[in-house]
This record gives C-alpha cells, sequence and structure tokens, in this order.
C-alpha cells in the first residue's frame, strides 16, 4: 500500500472513530429532549477523566503539534521562559472555575457573558462580552482549520490537497457538535485527547532518539552549533524580558478567560471534580511537550533556515520514524486541531445563541429554539472559519494576531466583580472599552511605546486595569444584594 493511501486510511478511521462517538453523545441526550442546558453544559455532569481531557484538549491547538517546533526553531531557549503558561491557565480553572461553578448552580447560567451581565446588571457588558469572545475567537477556529488541512494534504501527499482536507474537516465537526452539543464534544475530545497525547509525546521522543539518540545529545549538538540558541533574547533576538513578561501575562489570562475554557467550568459534576481536573490538566499540559523543544533545537542543526519550521514535525515523523507510525502519529496532530475548533465552535455558538438572541432578539425563547440556533450559528461559524482558512484575509490575520490579548481583555472586570466588592458598572464598561483601544492602538498605529518590547495586549490589560479601579472608585459600585448573592455566596461556600 502506497504511504498516501495508508494514511488517508489512517485519517479516514479516526475520522469514523470521531462521528461514531458523536452518535453515542446524540444517544445519550435525547433524554434531555433538546435542552439548552444539556446542548451547552451537558447538564452539569462531568467526572475528572472527561473533564481533564477535554480541558487539556480544548487548551491545546494545532500549534502544539506543529508551532512549538518552529517557535524552538525560531527563538530557541525562549519556550522554556514562556513554558510557564503552561500551568497557571489550568490552575485559574479552578481558582476562578469553583466561584463560577457555585454561581452558576445558584443562578443557572453557564456563560461568561451571562454572568457578567447579572453581576454588572448591564446587557451592554454581557454584549460586549458575547461580541468580544465571536470576534477574537473565529479566526481561531479559522486557523486549526488551516491546520487541519495542511496535515492532510502531507499524509496523502497532496492527493487530498489543503482546501478539501480544511473542508472534510469542517463537516465532520458540524456533525457531530450539532448532533450531542457539549456531550459530543466533550466525548470526541477524551478519544482526540488521548490520541493527540501519545501522538506529540512518542512521536516527538522517536524523531529525536533516531536522529540525535537523546533529548540530551540533541541539545549539545544544537549548543555547539548555535550558543545564541540558549541565552536570551534567543537566535531571533525576540525574547527580551519585555517580550516574555507580556507574552506569559497575556496567554495565562486570554486562555483562561476563552468561552471554550469558561463553559467548561459549568461542566464539572463537583467541586472536587473541578479541583482534581484542574491539577491533572497542568500536568498533562506540561508533559506533553517533553521532547518538542528537543525536536526544535535538534532541526536547527539538520535543517537551517527552514522555509517553514511549523512544518518540521510533520515532516520529520515522515522522515525518521516508520510509514504506519508516522501516519497514526499525525492523527494526533488532527486531533490537537479538531479538539480545539470543535469545542471554540461550539462555545461561541452557546453564548451567542443565550447571551445574544434570547437578551436581545427573542427574549420568550424556548429551550428547543435556543439550542437549534445554537446548532446553525455552529454551521455558520464553521462556514465563516473555513472563509478565513482558505483564503486568509488580511484583516482577519491582523485579528488573529491578537485573538488571545483581545479575550484577555475581560479580565479586570471579571476578576473585579469575583473579589471586589467596590468594582462598578462604569469602572468595567471603562475597563473593556479603554483595554481594547489600547491593544489596537499599540499593535498598529504606537508600535512597542517606550522601547519596552511589551506585547500590545499587555498594555490593553495595563489600561484596562487602571480604568477599572479609578473609575470603580469615583462611581457608585454595584448594589449590596448583588454582591451578597455573588461575591459573599460563593465565599460562603468555599470556606464551609
Amino acid at each position: 500500500m502506497e504511504n498516501w493511501m495508508l494514511g488517508t486510511a489512517i485519517i479516514g478511521i479516526y475520522l469514523a472513530l470521531t462521528l461514531y462517538i458523536g452518535y453515542r453523545s446524540w444517544k445519550a441526550s435525547q433524554k434531555y429532549e433538546n435542552s439548552i442546558e444539556d446542548f451547552a453544559v451537558a447538564s452539569g455532569s462531568f467526572g475528572i477523566l472527561v473533564l481533564t481531557l477535554t480541558f487539556a484538549a480544548t487548551f491545546h491547538s494545532a500549534y502544539a503539534f506543529t508551532g512549538i517546533v518552529g517557535f524552538v526553531y525560531n527563538d530557541g531557549v525562549g519556550f522554556w521562559v514562556n513554558g510557564l503558561w503552561l500551568v497557571p491557565p489550568a490552575l485559574l480553572f479552578w481558582i476562578f472555575g469553583r466561584r463560577l461553578w457555585i454561581l452558576g448552580k445558584k443562578h443557572k447560567f453557564f456563560s461568561l457573558a451571562e454572568y457578567m451581565a447579572k453581576f454588572y446588571n448591564s446587557d451592554l457588558i454581557g454584549l460586549l462580552t458575547v461580541l468580544i469572545h465571536a470576534v477574537f475567537i473565529t479566526p481561531y477556529i479559522g486557523i486549526q482549520l488551516t491546520g487541519s488541512g495542511y496535515i492532510f494534504e502531507t499524509v496523502t501527499e497532496g492527493m487530498i490537497p489543503f482546501a478539501l482536507g480544511a473542508t472534510v474537516m469542517m463537516v465532520i465537526l458540524i456533525i457531530y457538535v450539532w448532533a450531542g452539543g457539549m456531550r459530543a464534544v466533550a466525548w470526541t475530545d477524551t478519544f482526540q485527547g488521548i490520541f493527540m497525547f501519545i501522538g506529540i509525546l512518542l512521536g516527538s521522543w522517536l524523531i529525536v532518539r533516531n536522529v540525535a539518540g537523546s533529548a540530551t545529545a540533541a541539545f549539545q549538538e544544537a549548543v555547539q552549533a548555535i550558543p545564541e540558541f540558549f541565552s536570551l533574547p534567543g537566535p531571533s533576538g525576540a525574547i527580551t524580558p519585555g517580550n516574555y513578561i507580556s507574552r506569559w501575562v497575556v496567554t495565562c489570562l486570554g486562555m483562561a478567560m476563552g468561552p471554550h475554557i469558561i463553559i467548561r467550568m459549568f461542566t464539572a459534576k463537583s467541586l472536587k471534580v473541578l479541583k482534581w481536573s484542574s491539577i491533572l490538566g497542568a500536568v498533562y499540559l506540561t508533559v506533553i511537550y517533553w521532547f518538542t523543544p528537543a525536536v526544535g533545537a535538534l532541526a536547527r542543526v539538520i535543517s537551517p533556515g527552514a522555509a517553514r519550521p511549523d512544518q518540521l514535525m510533520v515532516d520529520y515523523l515522515w522522515q525518521y520514524t516508520p510509514v504506519i507510525f508516522a501516519a497514526i502519529m499525525l492523527g494526533g496532530g488532527f486531533a490537537a486541531a479538531m479538539s480545539t475548533a470543535d469545542s471554540q465552535a461550539h462555545a461561541v455558538a452557546t453564548t451567542v445563541s443565550v447571551d445574544l438572541y434570547k437578551k436581545h432578539i427573542k427574549p420568550n425563547a424556548t429551550s428547543r429554539q435556543l439550542t437549534m440556533v445554537s446548532r446553525w450559528m455552529i454551521v455558520i461559524l464553521s462556514l465563516v472559519s473555513l472563509y478565513i482558512a482558505i483564503t486568509s484575509p488580511q484583516a482577519l490575520v491582523n485579528l488573529l494576531a491578537i485573538s488571545t490579548g483581545g479575550i484577555a481583555q475581560l479580565t479586570p472586570a471579571f476578576v473585579g466583580s469575583l473579589y471586589w466588592k467596590r468594582s462598578s458598572k462604569a469602572g468595567a464598561l471603562a475597563s473593556i472599552i479603554g483595554g481594547l483601544a489600547a491593544l489596537i492602538i499599540t499593535q498598529f498605529y504606537w508600535v512597542n511605546p517606550f522601547g519596552l518590547g511589551v506585547l500590545a495586549p499587555f498594555w490593553g490589560l495595563v489600561v484596562g486595569s487602571i480604568l477599572f479601579v479609578v473609575v470603580s472608585l469615583i462611581t457608585p459600585p454595584v448594589d449590596e444584594k448583588t454582591i451578597e448573592e455573588t461575591q459573599v455566596f460563593a465565599t460562603e461556600v468555599i470556606n464551609g
């Protein structure tokens, strides 16, 4: 059997298993009769295994399979510096998540926009939250389709072109998310999370072993050939103190505030499940990368001047591992892309349905109607994302550059709502709008203010945080009843 036929067969088996899991989740959801709560958060029924793997698989995108090697190839030791961002988002999943889980049970909500609108008694803040999530996440879904399209093209040796591969992934995604909602997404994530973990960890280890003998040997070769690889600011000179500090902060907060991460906080069966999923998620997020930095270091030695460093992981699997193994491991990269794309599409569709359609278009919408709106939104988001993947319009490429950072601008208002009794509606609005404005200005107009090398979203967070505190101090805070029903209530439950 030719390589492309074998690769196509393995990807086909993987997709068939994904559809089967989607079918089983649809069968399991039938007893809930198209309930929006079940479609959105699986009726809060997940245990430790499913929640851990759906969190971890959702967190890791196609970047985990291709981008990390490219990052290390270009910037060297900077990856380890920024590797600090792998643990905090998992811990924030517990720190923020336990309060949202408690309040979600009490007030029957399951999105960040719904919570923010209630706390600040402001439909405008809820609407802004929905729009930020939708606008900044949609291009990110497009990137996952791009990653899957390239993997399809590589595995099939061009027999299935990039655009067709991306389209196939989109169609499969729509089918199983439409059928089973969160239950389908999480159950397929469980399968994909295991597949991805084995694919990335074992695949990178085998490349290093077959080429250099060990990770130690790979690093020794790299340090002799390019010593600047192991010092900051790295070979490209990009990883300055300002860059890595701001990158760490923005990535941690932006990932923690993503709609696909937030919505999972409401799916836990109990606080115990949420706590252990956070701990085990942190372990997963770090262990999966044990050998990929060594691949990036080795690549600088054996592939100097590579035009596409982010494709080297895929190329090396074909070159340095058995064909059938390479095809299976590339399925892990496909899983990394799909497990993020399905979660993001589902989360944005849910928040648009509940927080935009119900709040501002049809307040008396039934649960069944909201579920159908969510399903059609998944179709629309997927089609828009496919357009982005195939055409890469410049405006959306620019938007992607600030995707995680744009979502991070919700952080000051959100953290204030959890912990600060002086938080005000005016402060939250000023923070969100001012933070986004500062982000856009420093990304596209006043680039690198003061020459500090700080990423634009970090300036947005600085401006947004200052505005939130100052404006909240000079305007009326949220009422005492709201504080009692949210901050005080959550603290009492946590303290027992």
